[in-house]
């Protein structure tokens, strides 16, 4: 009976930190988003790949509203025993504190905790078909020339696309229309009618319009082209500073145990490195990120300077 007993604490010993800290019961994963979404995609995604690492289920539970902040609320209100986690997000983390205006529930630098970078979302810029402009240097002259007659529309003051469209603007020097939606639906398909010009918008919500044709691509926005979008000029190639992606990770409740907080970081990290979870990906533009804590905990501080910079220059305000 000694031996066994032995070689398990030598294997409890082995296995590190992370042992012992796997969840006792099923796991609740909150997307701040309607299903469907990116957000949802990712989440779901992921919750299916972490159920058989964890031994438990992992629920994906959709909360949204308040731009992200009813789900952040009830995470941020969850015991802190890693049986609770949220889909986080750039805005969530690095923008929404320093918008004016804006009235939290929560402070996400207090009340959160960052566990892990999951996935990189590229941006696109799309136009109306009819736009007159093709490239990226025919989109500058043309607003030089034209100041003010072109619009981008947005899926909400101080979202992504908006912060996209605000850095662009102010590196090309040009005066555009910033017309803000509720929601992205509504501003593609007001694109589409011709009531605005472009949309500085995610990759993978904006590939059916791209395939069938009904919008035309621009420039992608990331540092790199994009397998999906071989052929489509990057942003950069003409304003060498500008680079824009969206990430999604995985944040607890404030208070959780470096134990805990680094199982979640090991776990995820094999999460994405699954064959099936990078099949899932791929299949929707997102590419995956991981990685430590502390590179997660610095990309939302370097975030943070970027775009409350862009917030601070352009005036953004809560509407």
């Amino acid at each position: 009976m000694l031996r066994p007993l032995l070689r398990f604490l030598l294997l409890a010993a082995l296995a590190g930190p992370a042992w012992g800290h796997a969840p006792a019961g099923p796991v609740k994963l909150v997307v701040p988003f309607a299903p469907g979404g990116t957000a949802d995609i990712i989440g779901r995604s992921l919750a299916q790949a972490l159920t058989p690492l964890v031994g438990q289920t992992v629920v994906v539970e959709n909360r949204s509203g308040a731009s992200g902040f009813i789900a952040a609320q009830s995470v941020a209100r969850a015991e802190p025993d890693g049986q609770t986690l949220l889909v986080s997000f750039l805005n969530l983390h690095a923008v929404s504190s320093q918008v004016p205006g804006m009235k939290l529930p929560i402070d996400p630098d207090k009340d959160l905790t960052p566990i892990a970078n999951v996935v990189r979302v590229p941006f696109i810029l799309v136009a109306n078909p009819k736009a007159p402009f093709d490239t990226p240097q025919e989109l500058i002259a043309y607003a030089k020339a034209h100041p003010g007659k072109l619009s981008f529309a947005s899926s909400g003051s101080a979202g992504g696309p908006h912060l996209a469209g605000e850095l662009f603007k102010a590196q090309a020097g040009v005066d555009i229309l910033h017309v803000p939606y509720r929601g992205g639906a509504p501003a593609v398909n007001d694109i589409l009618a011709g009531n605005t010009t472009m949309i500085f918008g995610l990759l993978p919500e904006l590939l059916g319009q791209l395939k069938a044709g009904m919008l035309k691509p621009i420039a992608m926005l990331s540092a790199h082209p994009h397998p999906m979008m071989p052929n489509v000029p990057l942003m950069r190639d003409v304003l060498p500073a500008y680079d824009n992606d969206y990430w999604y990770g995985i944040s607890g409740p404030a208070g959780m145990s470096p134990d805990k907080i680094a199982y979640w970081n090991k776990t995820i990290n094999e999460a994405l490195q699954s064959p099936d979870m990078k099949q899932r990906l791929d299949r929707q533009a997102l590419e995956p990120i991981g990685g430590t804590v502390e590179s997660f905990r610095a990309t939302i501080k370097a975030d943070h300077a970027k775009w409350g910079q862009v917030v601070r220059s352009a005036n953004i305000r809560a509407e």
